[in-house]
Order: structure tokens, then C-alpha cells, then sequence
């Protein structure tokens, strides 16, 4: 995957993040989105860094085995290299990069969908519509990932540990994309606090 390292920078993987996050199915882009997180962890060993550069280097050539124009079926040769790259650099990845990689995708094929069926503003901004208040309370546990009977301490522990998370403090070497996940994150981590709050105290 050498031959590939050339291949490989920040702007051109984000673009084809952008394009494909829908399209090329969650396993092509998740790994490719792990390998990511994985090269910009500093405690990621040299040679680790440039399997995973060869490996995005792949996956950023327009140029493969099967054609991206068809959907899942064009992106196989690109998942079979990524997850080769996976295997062999499988002792740098961490959990925090595969957790980053699911909310980082997570958002982006929010934002494709978003932009296409029109009930979002741009860039993921607006608010979401339900249906019912009992959807929008589902919603809203899921973000501050609460499950069965809210009191007031869980409720305020559940959301200082996610603000703190997602806080631009703590994503601030990121990058610019997780930064902007990041935002989208906090901002709904406080409706969800704000919604539940007057609910629940």
C-alpha cells in the first residue's frame, strides 16, 4: 500500500467522506473514518501512520477495481483494503477512534441526509421534527443516553459528563470536521438537557 501514500491528504479524504457517507455503505466509511482518528493519535507509532496513509490513499484514488458510480458493490476493493490496514495496525487503534469514527459518521450521513430531504437547515443546523412528544423524549434519552426512570442527579451527571466531552476545549486538535460534529453533538446535548429538565427537574 506504499505506492499509495501519495495519494493521501487531509482535504481530499474529507471530500470523499462528504460524497460517499451515505452511498458507500457504513463499513467502507466507519473503517476508513477509524484508520482516520488512528493516523492523528500522536501515540500512533511511524509505521502504523504510513500503512494507514497507504490504505486512505487507496481509498481517496478515484481509480479501483470497481467503479465508486455503483453503489456498495464499486466500494469492495476499497473496504477490502481498509480493513487489511485495519488488521495490520490493530494494536494503535483504541476505542476512542472507533467512538469518534461512529459519531463522526453518524453525523456526516445526518448532514447528506439533511441536505436532501430538506428537513434540517443547512450543515445539519436546524431543528429536528417529530412526530409525537413521546418521539422527541426517545430522541432526547438517546442523546444524553438515559435508560429507564429519570431523577434530577442522573439527569445533571448524564449531561456535565457529555458537555464536558464534546466541550470545544476537548475537541479542539481534532480538526475542523470533528470540531463541527462536535458543535452539532453539544448544541443537541443541550436541548436534550433543557427538554428533560422541565420535564423531570
Amino acid at each position: 500500500m506504499s505506492e499509495y501514500e501519495k495519494e493521501y491528504d487531509d482535504r481530499s479524504f474529507w471530500e470523499k467522506i462528504r460524497r460517499f457517507a451515505i452511498k458507500a455503505g457504513r463499513p467502507v466509511i466507519e473503517n476508513a473514518l477509524v484508520l482516520y482518528f488512528c493516523l492523528k493519535d500522536a501515540d500512533t507509532p511511524a509505521r502504523a501512520k504510513a500503512i494507514v496513509i497507504g490504505a486512505l490513499g487507496y481509498f481517496i484514488l478515484p481509480i479501483d477495481a470497481f467503479p465508486d458510480l455503483i453503489p456498495v458493490a464499486g466500494f469492495t476493493d476499497d473496504l477490502a483494503v481498509l480493513l487489511i490496514a485495519t488488521t495490520t495496525v490493530l494494536a494503535h487503534i483504541k476505542p476512542a477512534h472507533r467512538q469518534r469514527a461512529r459519531e463522526q459518521l453518524d453525523w456526516e450521513r445526518h448532514t447528506q441526509g439533511s441536505n436532501s430531504t430538506g428537513e434540517y437547515g443547512g450543515q445539519g443546523k436546524g431543528r429536528q421534527k417529530f412526530a409525537s412528544e413521546a418521539e422527541k423524549e426517545r430522541h432526547y434519552r438517546t442523546v444524553l443516553e438515559l435508560s429507564g426512570a429519570i431523577t434530577s442527579s442522573a439527569l445533571r451527571d448524564g449531561y456535565r459528563q457529555l458537555a464536558q466531552k464534546y466541550h470545544p476545549d476537548k475537541v479542539q486538535h481534532l480538526g475542523e470536521e470533528f470540531q463541527q460534529m462536535a458543535e452539532y453533538k453539544l448544541r443537541e446535548i443541550n436541548a436534550a438537557y433543557e427538554y428533560l429538565k422541565r420535564k423531570y427537574g
